[in-house]
């Protein structure tokens, strides 16, 4: 019986499941082919604040942005297990909150959702850690990272990000986005919780660029 039951379950996964990046039948995140694709994003010095997943490309890259700018938010569930292989590193540093990086009201009216805030949910919970999404806060918008020229990048978001309330203060924060660029929209969070008063902090991204 149970094994009649694991064979049902295989077989709805794989009709029912679709790659996140090709739309094609899978029984897991990624096909074999689209699988192909991903690389691992290379190791971070001790000191590094910052922790990625994946080199943001091939497969990755196609999924990232059938998620955020073909209105799938359904895909960042699948998406967040490709941050699994992060949590033993994250377990070693000691954290007390997971903070996503805040969307600008006018962006979440435009888009639907926050990324940031979908993957920080699903990273809190097997850390057994607790999630904040409305004391970091979006001052301004910005332009997606991604239609900038790499200077733009590194001065756009300066300036950005306030912190709301004394909640932050004294704690050690893990920051969660889905893509790092050139790290200054990740910079700019990490300096408005450093004049907030939070005592340590260290990003996590599902993926970097190496450009």
């Amino acid at each position: 019986m149970r094994c009649a039951l694991m064979a049902l379950v295989a077989f709805l996964r794989r009709w029912f499941w679709k790659c996140a990046s090709c739309n094609n039948p899978t029984d897991s995140t990624f096909c074999q082919l689209c699988a192909l694709s991903l690389v691992r994003a290379p190791a971070e010095p001790p000191e590094s604040v910052h922790l990625s997943a994946y080199v943001y490309g091939g497969a990755m890259a196609r999924a990232i942005q059938r998620a955020k700018y073909h209105h799938r938010p359904d895909l960042w569930a699948g998406l967040s297990c490709a941050m699994n292989s992060l949590y033993a590193e994250l377990e070693r540093r000691s954290f007390d909150v997971v903070v996503p990086i805040p969307s600008h009201p006018s962006r979440l009216a435009e888009r639907g959702h926050n990324p940031a805030a979908l993957l920080a949910t699903s990273v809190a919970s097997p850390l057994s850690l607790a999630l904040d999404t409305s004391s970091l806060i979006r001052l301004h918008p910005t332009p997606s990272q991604a239609r900038l020229g790499r200077s733009e990048r590194l001065l756009g978001p300066v300036g950005s990000f306030g912190v709301r309330g004394r909640v932050l203060r004294g704690a050690s924060v893990l920051l969660v986005d889905d893509v790092r660029t050139t790290g200054a929209t990740l910079n700019a969070a990490c300096l408005a919780l450093q004049g907030a008063g939070v005592r340590a902090y260290r990003t996590v991204t599902l993926a970097m660029s190496e450009t």
